[in-house]
């Protein structure tokens, strides 16, 4: 994910909203056009590119999409096939065939993500 620091914040990109939603970015971009969706608060230097504050986001995902809140109110941590690889140190297309592992929470894409709390637990019951 490209989050941009300005100035001490951090800042999402539509494709940045796309991943942590768990939706494409086609679906981000529609999302953003809602009239209850946050303005940009910046654009970046280069073709306009819109972006928003983490804060807003993480506010409007707690308000209009709990199901991709955690039990804190924060958004879910989304890690994708590499991400558990690299946390459990197996190379990536064994990931896929690990026993038992946890289905993926939302799809991106052709890519499957997994809630990270999971993915965590599913771990620490392994050992």
């Amino acid at each position: 994910m490209d989050v941009v620091d300005h100035q001490e914040q951090a800042f999402l990109s539509t494709g940045d909203l796309a991943i942590r939603l768990g939706v494409t970015r086609q679906r981000a971009r529609q999302i953003t056009k809602a009239p209850d969706f946050p303005p940009p608060a910046a654009r970046a230097t280069r073709r306009g590119i819109p972006l928003w504050r983490g804060e807003d986001i993480e506010r409007w995902v707690s308000e209009r999409r709990p199901d991709r809140t955690d039990d804190d109110g924060g958004l879910i941590e989304l890690w994708s096939a590499p991400d558990i690889g690299k946390f459990l140190d197996v190379p990536v297309h064994t990931v896929s065939s690990l026993p038992d592992l946890p289905a993926p929470t939302h799809r991106h894409r052709k890519s499957r993500l997994w809630d990270a709390a999971t993915i965590r637990a599913w771990a620490a019951g392994r050992s």
